[in-house]
């Protein structure tokens, strides 16, 4: 491996950790509007929404 293959690999590490902590972030937020007085349905997606960012954080 180079050193720019190395550079590269620690950029593509770096970029996949800023959008996992964005995901949470999101996810966070999806959970935030689950809990305000929005529609019941508008609800559930939310919820499903937040926990599949969560998931896809977490892998």
């Amino acid at each position: 491996m180079t050193d720019q293959d190395r550079h590269d690999a620690k950029n593509l590490e770096a970029q996949n950790h800023i959008l996992k902590k964005q995901l949470s972030k999101t996810a966070d937020q999806l959970d935030e509007l689950a809990e305000s007085d929005c529609d019941p349905d508008e609800k559930k997606k939310s919820e499903r929404t937040a926990k599949r960012s969560r998931k896809m954080a977490d892998s």
